[in-house]
């Protein structure tokens, strides 16, 4: 049944599994439905139960509820590229562009290759490119995470939507930690110093 929310024998597959580790993200994962079903059919999984999911599953008003309960929490807001307050949004943040650094994944450069560059085109980038649009200037630093191009023509979108191999997936960590130190290289001393050490980094 193409209306199957769930695909062939997958919840066979995970009642017979001591738990399940959900990784969905986005409103499937996160809104509690595949939690609820699980409940339902006694399948142990990882996270929050279904009531905590759809409770949580819009963090603007999450996060009122914990201000008002005076829990504490990272500051922060998100942009959709058709969102039509972003113009506001940007100017109330008051965000200089040499504060701002973006991530993205680049298929132009092999898996697991991480590159910072202080301004530049958008490489046919479709974020970036919508990211210059929107901010008007390419004078912003960039951290490009190469996830190679591996795929046949016309099977892009599929190959960066895909899952990742198995040895890719242990060479996860190591390139977040580049990420990671670059970003904090960045903000301490400075992006010449920190391209520097981040390029150069095997």
């Amino acid at each position: 049944d193409d209306r199957a929310f769930f695909g062939p024998n997958v919840l066979s597959i995970c009642r017979f599994a001591d738990v399940t580790f959900i990784a969905l993200h986005g409103a499937d994962g996160e809104n509690g439905k595949v939690q609820a079903v699980f409940d339902l059919f006694d399948i142990r999984y990882t996270g929050n139960s279904y009531l905590g999911s759809a409770l949580a599953m819009d963090k603007a008003i999450t996060k009122k509820y914990l201000a008002g309960s005076g829990v504490p929490f990272p500051k922060g807001f998100s942009l959709q590229k058709d969102d039509p307050e972003w113009d506001r949004k940007m100017e109330k943040l008051k965000l200089p562009m040499e504060n701002l650094v973006v991530v993205c994944d680049d298929i132009n450069l092999p898996f697991g290759t991480v590159r910072m560059r202080k301004n530049g085109s958008n490489g046919g980038h479709n974020g970036l490119r919508d990211i210059e649009f929107r901010l008007d200037s390419t004078q912003w630093t960039r951290i490009r995470i190469g996830v190679g191009n591996d795929f046949a023509q016309g099977s892009q979108v599929d190959y960066v939507l895909g899952s990742f191999t198995d040895e890719q997936k242990t060479a996860i960590p190591e390139i977040c930690d580049k990420v990671i130190e670059g970003i904090k290289n960045y903000s301490t001393i400075g992006p010449d110093r920190a391209m520097n050490f981040l390029n150069t980094r095997k």
